[in-house]
């Protein structure tokens, strides 16, 4: 798809892509069942989703407001919500930071305040902060002719059972 071309297509393969993952991690970590609730959630994976997308948004917000950026600035999810920006930036590091360690700990169960010190842990030790406003700079520099294609992903799986109690160990990088 052509860069800017359907910000619609663009935004319904990310729920997509975003879907799939979920399944994934559900799968992992033998969480049967699980349907995402935004609000009101029912178990312990949603909510851990909810508490760390928050998280992600605070440092999205953080990016944008040191680098004197209106965090509403449409790109992506200008149309549809407010603070579009702030999700946009979020969106960088949600999938790889908050979406795996929500399901690890919810089948751990483990309490909300461990679970915030997991995110938080994981955002000092990948940079989150840092790669943030690494790639709103970069994207600044764009004439948007090309896309600024880098996401923090994972290079490898984890070799260890979820069972054990020892988080599995996985490198970033950026791509």
């Amino acid at each position: 798809m052509p860069w800017g071309s359907d910000t619609t297509k663009l935004l319904l393969a990310e729920a997509a892509f975003t879907k799939k993952l979920y399944r994934i991690a559900a799968q992992k970590t033998q969480i049967s069942h699980f349907t995402r609730q935004h609000h009101n959630s029912t178990d312990l994976a949603n909510d851990f989703l909810n508490h760390g997308n928050y998280l992600a948004y605070g440092l999205a917000a953080t990016t944008l407001w040191v680098l004197g950026i209106p965090h509403g600035f449409a790109v992506m999810h200008g149309k549809t919500r407010r603070g579009a920006l702030v999700f946009d930036i979020a969106d960088l590091t949600k999938d790889v930071l908050v979406l795996p360690w929500a399901f690890i700990c919810a089948k751990e169960k483990m309490t909300e305040q461990e679970f915030r010190q997991q995110c938080l842990q994981n955002f000092a030790k990948y940079k989150a902060l840092d790669f943030m406003f690494d790639c709103v700079k970069e994207a600044s520099e764009f004439s948007f002719v090309e896309p600024p294609v880098r996401r923090l992903t994972y290079t490898e799986l984890p070799s260890k059972s979820l069972e054990s109690s020892k988080p599995p160990v996985r490198r970033l990088t950026k791509i």
